[in-house]
């Protein structure tokens, strides 16, 4: 019996994660659209359900405040924000709506407060039913079952059998031509959002019982429902309910069997990392998924990913402008307090590894969502060798250069099988699963991590647990990374990699190895940005799996598309400025994320090609 009921809350959980893909797996396969604030919307809808049940009782007025809650949000967002980013690419998308995650959580923190909020289930559905003999199951679980069901049929239905459906599916395959029959095209993609958003949102205010309502719910289920998009195949309904039970079913049997296995710390997370597994494993032998539906191309109506422009300021005053912000720099220690000098320090690290993940991004294409794996990898080798006696900087340096990039180069030997959202998917994938991985190390920490037993030094005369000693450490570690960046791309490996970010297949008809060439591009930035996580640890003075979050990835995409890809100040440019403005934001209200958020809304819409897009001449910054 015991086994039935994990495959029963296999499906339960299966049903909850495919609400909350359905409509995301919708706007992928009409819009070719990446929504990363759709977890907020299931957020908002168990918030909202939560209210009205606190105020009314009714756990079904309670539902429908959810269900419209988030449907009136999404169409509220898709008509203020996120219609005006169809037409640009994938970069512009995720840090447009990584913004609306910073507001929204910040919001509804404002207006709900930290604490967390309850959902209580009916008094009807409290008890147990029956199944079988001897086999009683939770009626509220099984009534959410039954509902996620009911969803998926009429779902299956909506698309198959109606005419919004056939638009829908034609929307998906040829937006074109559904414009020239007259169909309204604005319209159709508002009702998905709006659908999609009522679909999280019925989702939110279900697991309301079953899970605490708190601010930054939907981040971890917005992951989960792109894996089980990405695993079923972008666009495809029938994808989404199989992926959504596979992760279910792998979810609900890793955590009842593991823990059994490795013990109560290292269990849980090993059934975390087996759903990334999952999702790898599919991508390698399905790089399309398992029922890829026929989805909007990039030029359907929306621009491709846009080669990086050619910043039009002349080279002397980028040389003069440069070697001012350098000189200023390099005094910055003098005029500063300990506090500065800590933010200049943090500010000159992720300017290391915002440069690192740049590479790859401008220059090659590679859309990576994992790169937090690298910086956590490098920040690992030096907390774990400190942990052992080991803090000669000579020697954790450079093993965690070796290990952050052998780890970008298994990774990108793998991941860049896929191309695409896909990629950008996979690579999440092996950060989460290092990050599980971390979670599980007890003896090194586990979820909480460690601090650091040991700063490094670099020989006699420099002790990195001196802000001074480790700012100029940085800084020097950031202009020859920065003076290595500019060799490689004037080099013929640069060249190449800029041709088969722009055109690979013309590449390959040339005769140059590209899958060669990015793997090694890849493992570099890897390896980079284990220096930058080596020193981030001694700003810190800790290490632990935050390092290797899918939220740090997030951060250093941010700070190269801020900044302006393409370049190698702009992710550097990007990366100061993000620092400084959360720390001064911070230091004026604790709900500085309600401000910042937006404004990288704003940077998205006003400043095309990032903040270094303001040197393009007028009609270059136009595209």
């Amino acid at each position: 019996m015991i086994f039935l009921e994990q495959g029963i809350n296999a499906l339960q959980l299966g049903m909850m994660l495919f609400l909350t893909s359905a409509g995301l797996t919708l706007v992928f396969g009409i819009m070719n659209f990446i929504n990363l604030a759709h977890g907020s919307l299931y957020m908002l809808g168990a918030f909202a359900g939560a209210s009205v049940l606190a105020r009314t009782g009714s756990f079904a007025a309670a539902l429908l405040a959810g269900v419209a809650g988030a449907a009136i949000g999404a169409a509220v967002l898709e008509l203020a924000v996120l219609r005006r980013l169809y037409a640009r690419d994938h970069s512009a998308q995720v840090l447009g709506t990584f913004g609306l995650i910073l507001f929204f959580n910040e919001a509804v923190r404002m207006l709900w407060g930290n604490a967390p909020l309850f959902i209580s289930m009916p008094d009807s559905l409290s008890g147990a039913v029956e199944l079988l003999p001897g086999f009683r199951y939770p009626a509220y679980r099984l009534v959410v079952t039954l509902i996620g069901l009911t969803v998926a049929a009429g779902m299956a239905l909506l698309i198959t059998r109606t005419r919004l459906g056939a638009l829908v599916r034609a929307g998906a395959s040829n937006r074109e031509m559904l414009q020239v029959m007259g169909v309204n095209v604005r319209v159709l993609f508002a009702f998905v959002f709006a659908l999609g958003g009522a679909l999280a949102g019925l989702a939110g205010t279900l697991m309301g019982p079953v899970q605490s309502v708190q601010v930054g719910m939907g981040e971890p289920v917005l992951i989960l429902a792109f894996v089980v998009i990405v695993i079923g195949g972008i666009g495809s309904i029938k994808g989404a309910f199989v992926g959504a039970v596979l992760v279910g079913l792998v979810d609900t049997l890793g955590r009842f069997a593991l823990p059994k296995l490795f013990g109560y710390t290292a269990g849980p997370a090993l059934a975390s990392l087996a759903i990334y597994l999952l999702m790898a494993v599919m991508l390698y032998f399905r790089p399309n998924g398992l029922f890829p539906a026929q989805v909007a191309s990039a030029g359907g109506g929306q621009s491709p990913e846009e080669p990086p422009p050619r910043y039009g300021m002349p080279g002397r005053a980028w040389l003069v402008a440069g070697l001012a912000a350098l000189c200023l720099l390099a005094v910055a220690p003098l005029i500063g307090d300990s506090y500065q000098i800590r933010v200049l320090n943090r500010a000159v690290i992720m300017g290391i590894a915002a440069l690192a993940l740049g590479l790859v991004f401008g220059y090659g294409g590679m859309i990576s969502f994992g790169h937090s794996a690298f910086v956590g990898v490098g920040a690992y080798a030096v907390g774990i060798l400190a942990a052992h006696g080991v803090s000669d900087g000579l020697v954790a340096l450079p093993v965690a250069v070796a290990a952050a990039g052998l780890a970008g180069l298994v990774i990108g030997a793998l991941a860049l099988r896929t191309s695409g959202i896909f990629f950008i998917m996979i690579t999440l994938a092996f950060a989460q699963m290092l990050y599980y991985i971390a979670i599980g190390l007890e003896r090194y920490g586990g979820d909480n991590g460690m601090p650091l037993k040991a700063s490094t030094r670099l020989g006699t005369l420099l002790d990195l647990s001196s802000p001074v000693h480790l700012y100029y450490t940085g800084l020097a570690a950031l202009v020859t990374v920065y003076l290595l960046g500019r060799v490689l791309v004037a080099s013929e490996f640069g060249l190449a990699l800029r041709g088969i970010r722009d055109n690979e297949r013309r590449m390959r008809n040339l005769g140059y190895p590209t899958y060669r060439y990015k793997v090694l591009a890849f493992a570099l930035s890897g390896a980079l940005c284990g220096l930058a996580g080596a020193l981030l640890v001694n700003v810190d003075s800790y290490v632990g799996p935050s390092n290797l979050h899918w939220f740090m990835s997030g951060l250093l995409m941010i700070m190269v598309i801020l900044g302006g890809q393409g370049s190698l100040l702009g992710p550097v440019v990007g990366a100061m400025l993000y620092v400084v403005v959360e720390e001064g934001l911070s230091n004026i209200t604790e709900h500085w994320m309600v401000i910042f958020g937006p404004l990288l809304v704003l940077t998205v819409l006003l400043a095309r090609h990032g903040l270094l897009g303001f040197t393009l001449p007028a009609k270059a910054a136009r595209g």
